[in-house]
């Protein structure tokens, strides 16, 4: 498909979400959005489109259909972020296989079922985390989760980013930025 075709199934998709929210004839605002979705695959933006019909009871706001896409490809891709629940499960398991010893505490690269969580116990440090002490557990649980929160954060700006961006533009701004400074 070429990119006049792109834009004109984006439309065709987009003014029947319209119309289904009984929005049909607002050109503008199909413009708005279609120019907003500009970079993301037309199959995508359908199967977004459709899960915001299902479970949206107003016409849905443009956040609402990338976060709507972006939890189908996660989905898809198996990458779909765990809850701070799951990361704490995961985490708290491990420590307990691991909480012996301080001897037999493995220090060398754990892995986890994500890079986030990886990457939290990293920035938190693996014996902070099996031998803080009890009382002082709750605020280190807070702590691992404010990094785990912000580390996931992270990732699903840089996925919006992306998709507005572009990836060769990006490093391209970024390269122009630290000329700046």
């Amino acid at each position: 498909m070429n990119k006049k075709q792109n834009q004109i199934s984006r439309v065709k998709i987009l003014t029947a979400l319209f119309t289904a929210y009984g929005q049909g004839d607002d050109g503008n605002r199909i413009a708005v959005y279609a120019k907003a979705f500009d970079g993301m695959p037309i199959e995508i933006l359908d199967a977004a489109c459709q899960k915001c019909l299902y479970e949206k009871t107003f016409l849905p706001a443009v956040a609402e259909i990338l976060q709507a896409a972006q939890n189908l490809v996660e989905e898809s891709q198996e990458t779909r972020q765990k809850s701070w629940g799951e990361a704490l499960a995961e985490i708290e398991a491990r420590m307990h296989d691991y909480y012996l010893t301080e001897s037999s505490v493995y220090t060398g690269d754990l892995e986890f079922s994500t890079k986030e969580i990886t990457d939290t116990v990293k920035a938190i440090g693996w014996r902070n985390l099996c031998f803080c002490a009890a009382k002082d557990y709750p605020t280190v649980r807070a702590q691992t989760r404010r990094i785990y929160e912000d580390l996931t954060k992270r990732k699903r700006d840089s996925a919006v980013n992306m998709l507005v961006m572009g990836q060769k533009r990006l490093v391209e701004l970024g390269d122009h930025m630290k000329l700046l400074y």
